[in-house]
């Protein structure tokens, strides 16, 4: 047992890795229950994630680790709805030294609802400090009050002491509302949050609705103490397209700077969905007995590019295969069903129906053979039913490579040929069949079979 309120567990396993654990619900413990989207649904902020990968570097190593992350994208929001339930793990796997890997997943009721939410790798020897911030003035004073239309905040968030804007630049002073310990809460989630997004909106570029701007990624973070009590926020904002790219420094009441984020990119998007299914990883298709191996036991990103490292270093041969096992236990696994495969297979098994909350999007039926042939199309490869044209494709759990395996089957099984871009930009049956010609053409010329024997010797 650990004393950390959302990772009760620790199991240390072969080759130092460690695993921490603990199943959640809302009401689990402030972060989740105070952090929720207008929908009702409890939502782990991105700075959740970075507390308590911190904790855990500590809980490993003894003391607080000073560490820097490089190129930090989140893969999956951490969500519960009003009853669910979650188990959510963060494992530890030393690499070299001073270095770890850190993945953090979380996993629902069924066999199969496991999602990947961050996988980073994590070094504690900070490599060169990233330029201090100097922000020049004139700047304006603003209300140091923050709200979002699609968030709802508890006490903990109104942090906010002080809040000044100049040309690109903004000055934030905030403190701490309770008395959180520094050892559990190395970053303070709520603080943390309010210093890195409570001036997305006054640095926003013109022309972009601040309300539709969620993180992407973070090109470089290095911390180099605990969050204190009181926090200067320091921010250089610039526009890169339609994305605002930001540079923040954070410092304690003395100016020593504690934290340095670098590049950390906002990308305009739909607003969060109030109502939408859980994002599962899905296993490959039952009976693909190679590819089932693979989800189950490939590899991770810390050893596939030490694997590219090797592979690059050798003269020879042309080709080469790699395997984190012997070829002879790959392929007699591949061979031989497990049980956790027979029990988590999809086969048989009914479809999961599409949750719908109270405000969420409402169930709109499919008008006409175009619309239900596309939420056929869908309930196929998002392994949902019930299905509405209302519906946003993402929201369901789906992603960009499934809607391109989409948009490809669409034109091969039912001769319609969507524009790309569109159909990304407005992901719904209702937009994809505005986009469709009445009577769709074939997509190629049609074959025939012609018998060839008479060709035969």
């Amino acid at each position: 047992p650990t004393t950390h309120p959302l990772l009760s567990r620790r199991l240390d396993e072969a080759g130092g890795r460690v695993r921490f654990a603990g199943v959640l619900d809302p009401h689990s413990h402030w972060v989740l229950d105070q952090h929720r989207l207008v929908s009702g649904e409890a939502l782990l902020p991105g700075t959740g994630y970075l507390d308590l990968l911190a904790w855990a570097l500590a809980e490993y190593t003894g003391a607080f680790q000073g560490f820097e992350l490089r190129d930090l994208r989140f893969s999956a929001a951490f969500k519960l709805g009003p009853d669910e339930q979650r188990r959510l793990e963060l494992s530890l796997q030393p690499l070299a030294e001073s270095a770890f890997e850190v993945c953090i997943e979380s996993q629902g009721a069924a066999a199969d609802d496991r999602v990947e939410h961050l996988r980073v790798r994590v070094d504690c020897a900070v490599s060169a400090e990233a330029p201090v911030l100097l922000l020049a003035r004139p700047r304006s004073a603003r209300e140091p009050r923050y709200a979002h239309p699609q968030l709802r905040f508890g006490p903990r968030w109104d942090c906010l002491r002080r809040f000044e804007v100049g040309e690109g630049e903004a000055e934030l002073e905030l403190q701490r509302t309770d008395d959180a310990s520094d050892e559990l809460h190395p970053l303070h989630p709520a603080l943390f949050d309010m210093a890195i997004g409570a001036a997305q909106g006054a640095l926003a570029p013109e022309g972009v609705d601040a309300a539709r701007l969620l993180p992407f990624r973070y090109g470089s973070l290095q911390v180099f103490a605990p969050l204190p009590e009181r926090v200067l926020s320091r921010q250089r904002a610039r526009a890169e397209g339609g994305d605002l790219v930001l540079d923040i420094d954070l410092l304690d009441a003395s100016g020593h700077r504690v934290l340095a984020l670098r590049d950390f990119v906002l990308k305009p998007a739909r607003a969060l969905a109030a109502s939408a299914a859980p994002i599962r990883l899905k296993r490959p298709a039952a009976g693909n007995r190679l590819l089932e191996v693979g989800f189950r036991q490939g590899f991770s990103h810390a050893d596939a590019l030490a694997a590219i490292e090797a592979v690059l270093r050798q003269p020879g041969p042309a080709q080469i295969a790699l395997s984190r096992r012997p070829v002879a236990e790959l392929i007699a696994a591949t061979r031989t069903p497990q049980v956790e495969d027979v029990a988590g297979s999809d086969a048989g098994l009914p479809s999961t129906p599409v949750q719908r909350l109270p405000g969420g999007t409402p169930y709109v039926a499919p008008e006409g053979e175009v619309q239900r042939q596309l939420v056929a199309l869908w309930e196929s490869l998002l392994d949902l039913s019930g299905i509405g044209t209302a519906d946003d494709f993402f929201a369901l759990g789906g992603h960009s490579l499934l809607l391109t395996r989409a948009l490809s089957r669409l034109k091969r099984e039912r001769g319609l040929a969507l524009p790309v871009e569109a159909a990304f930009e407005t992901p719904t049956i209702a937009a994809w069949s505005a986009l469709t010609p009445a009577s769709a053409a074939p997509a190629g010329p049609q074959l025939k079979r012609v018998d060839r024997s008479r060709f035969r010797a």
